[in-house]
């Protein structure tokens, strides 16, 4: 246990220092970016920090989708996923995605989060 929380704090120490590296590169990113994108940055609330997914490759399609909603009991939340199946559906048709599931944690966040 002892070993799994120092590794655990070893890679934290790592994370962060790699963030302030990466930091300076984001901002030469939105420093190259047009001038009507560069001021969606301006007065950010948060830190802008790189993406995750910059190296991101996405598997070969078709590619399977989930929508995973945490309740489906009001009227609203019923038409939206009843919208996104209709919008999958034309992906499924042009090839684009093989499947579409809905997973509902009836509102039970241990649920949602597995």
């Amino acid at each position: 246990m002892t070993g799994m929380i120092r590794g655990l704090l070893a890679a934290t120490a790592l994370a962060s220092l790699a963030t302030t590296a990466f930091a300076q590169d984001v901002q030469g990113v939105i420093g190259g970016l047009p001038t009507e994108l560069k001021a969606q940055y301006d007065g950010a609330p948060q830190k802008v920090l790189p993406s995750a997914w910059d190296n991101f490759t996405a598997p070969p399609k078709p590619w399977k989708w989930c929508h995973s909603e945490s309740y489906q009991g009001n009227p609203w939340r019923v038409t939206v996923t009843k919208e996104l199946k209709r919008l999958v559906d034309g992906l499924i048709a042009d090839g684009t995605v093989s499947s579409f599931e809905v997973s509902d944690s009836n509102n039970d966040a241990s649920q949602q989060i597995n």
